[in-house]
């Protein structure tokens, strides 16, 4: 019984000890306790494919050449190990014969095995077994823990490095919005020192008229109303300038997932906001132009009709009449209600009705069944009665639609942080990716598991991408991003902002390379919709026959003639 106390006890004398100088120990106790001839052990190393072998005779420590001998004579026994058969065997190290045992050890998902000879006549007793069973579970579970321990290093040294090195800033604050770690690039971002920071909450550094916003959000986080939030604000820097930043924020888990501390995910794009106010500039204007352009031809390309007090139509021009499938003959002098009776009780009599009451304009969009039309309506009271211009925006809405569908499909939630992350090998291989990642290419990770980025980029921009990370591999850069496009599994394209950075090994070599993605779809949507519209206003103004000018004070009068040859 003293003997199994101590055995149990072994644990705690192996902290510390690596895998081999347990199973050496072990070999050595077993000997002496057990006073055996031969005790062999064969166990799974922390590496793939890798084993650790441990030898103890009676004569000690064997040579190389013994350990080959005893390997060769007990593995017909090795595998399949059970502590049940007893089983004579010949003394691989003297002579005679030998009474063996086999035990199993088990190592998490491998295994390693036991073998203890002795001459013993009366070997193995109860006891024994006992002893041999309680030595190699208490082997197990230390190996088990050491193997664990091994894993826990590597992935925390791993996220630890995309933590510090990801190209964007990265915060870890707790509820009360603190500090608890920042990365380098946070840092760049704001200015501070990683100490300084440390002493703030994200409230002291954020731009006071962008503090209400984020606190809502921020507190319906907390109650956990929203799985993440993002939104573009300005932090004060540590030199007093003002920067946009865009942040995504969402919650860390743990193993309970329960929340232990806030995630978030910082980009600079002061850059960005310019061009943005550059474009709303470019969006004004090309407005303003499309207003001055409607003034002249609403009464050509809108339907338009006129109503008087007792809504009466009393004129309707040819677009109007294809619009409702009416003639003005049908219509003219008629009222609109005993026309139209499914108008009644609708949004049109509420608008209209509300434009007459008040003397004000109304704008409004509504689908009108009989019509099976979705009509943008634009009211104007006069002296005269109502003034009603409208449109058929039914393509435009079922296009609307359609687009509302399919940015649903790529929307999701992001396991810990709200962008997608995923790291490659130097050959380009996805080695490891998170779900928001997934969710943006439309993969499983076990599809992209077996891809390289080259796979799913799109071939016009591959060149580019490619010289960019060839400088980064040699050395010549420590980060880039760019705009690019992805092609998801689906076959459609999408725009994504991209940041890639190098993550090295201890020894300063080039280990894989952190991407950082965010999709932009919307945004190139918008701009690309921003071009069309200025071209097809600029067509309308270059198309009329009338001369256009437009003049301010004490500013010269830009005047565009009327095209030669028209009338």
């Amino acid at each position: 019984m003293r003997d199994l106390v101590a055995l149990s006890a072994l644990p705690t004398v192996w902290a510390g000890y690596r895998p081999l100088q347990v199973a050496e120990g072990l070999a050595e106790v077993l000997l002496s306790t057990l006073r055996l001839d031969v005790v062999y052990l064969r166990l799974p190393g922390q590496t793939n494919g890798q084993e650790i072998e441990a030898a103890r005779t009676a004569g000690g420590a064997p040579s190389a050449d013994q350990t080959r001998d005893i390997v060769r004579a007990l593995s017909p026994w090795l595998d399949g190990a059970s502590i049940d058969p007893v089983l004579t065997v010949l003394n691989p190290v003297g002579r005679g014969t030998l009474h063996l045992v086999v035990v199993p050890i088990g190592c998490g998902q491998q295994s390693g095995v036991l073998a203890a000879a002795s001459r013993r006549p009366a070997f193995p007793s109860e006891e024994d077994r006992l002893f041999l069973t309680v030595g190699a579970n208490q082997m197990a579970a230390v190996l088990q823990r050491l193997h664990a321990e091994v894993a826990l290093r590597e992935s925390e040294e791993r996220f630890r490095g995309t933590f510090e090195n990801a190209a964007v800033g990265i915060a870890h604050q707790d509820a009360g919005g603190r500090f608890l770690r920042v990365n380098d690039k946070y840092c760049q971002t704001t200015g501070y020192t990683r100490d300084e920071l440390l002493q703030k909450t994200w409230h002291d550094i954020t731009h006071p008229e962008d503090l209400a916003a984020e606190r809502e959000q921020y507190a319906r986080l907390m109650r956990g109303d929203l799985a993440t939030y993002s939104l573009e604000k300005r932090y004060i820097r540590r030199d007093g300038s003002p920067v946009w930043i865009d942040l995504a924020v969402s919650l860390g888990r743990d193993a309970a997932a329960m929340p232990t501390y806030v995630i978030a995910i910082v980009q600079d794009i002061s850059e960005r906001r310019q061009l943005q106010e550059e474009s709303r500039a470019a969006k004004e204007s090309a407005e303003a132009a499309h207003a001055r352009v409607t003034r002249i031809l609403e009464s050509i390309t809108d339907a338009f009709l006129t109503l008087d007090h007792d809504w009466r139509f009393t004129y309707i021009n040819p677009r109007a009449e294809s619009l409702l499938r009416r003639s003005r003959d049908e219509l003219l002098g008629k009222v609109l209600w005993n026309e139209f009776p499914e108008a009644i009780g609708s949004t049109f009599e509420r608008m209209y009705q509300d434009a007459s009451a008040t003397g004000r304009p109304v704008t409004f969009e509504e689908y009108y069944a009989p019509l099976e039309s979705w009509l943008e309506v634009r009211a104007y009271p006069s002296a005269d009665g109502l003034s009603v211009y409208f449109r058929d925006m039914t393509e435009r809405r079922r296009a609307e639609e359609a687009l509302r569908q399919s940015e649903g499909m790529f929307r999701g939630t992001f396991e810990n942080a709200a962008v997608g992350i995923d790291h490659v090998d130097l050959e380009g291989r996805v080695v490891r990716i998170n779900q928001k990642f997934c969710e943006i290419l439309g993969y499983t990770r076990e599809d992209l598991n077996t891809k390289t980025w080259m796979e799913f980029t799109h071939p016009d921009d591959l060149a580019a991408d490619l010289e960019l990370y060839g400088q980064l591999l040699r050395g010549e850069r420590a980060s880039y991003s760019m705009e690019k496009r992805y092609i998801r599994k689906d076959g459609s394209i999408i725009w994504v902002d991209l940041t890639v950075s190098l993550q090295r090994d201890e020894d300063g070599r080039p280990a894989y390379c952190i991407a950082i993605v965010q999709d932009t779809s919307e945004r190139k949507r918008l701009e690309e919709a921003l071009r069309a519209s200025e071209a097809w206003f600029r067509f309308l103004a270059d198309a009329m026959p009338q001369i256009v000018w437009t003049a301010r004070p004490r500013l010269r009068q830009h005047v565009r003639p009327r095209p030669t040859g028209r009338s």
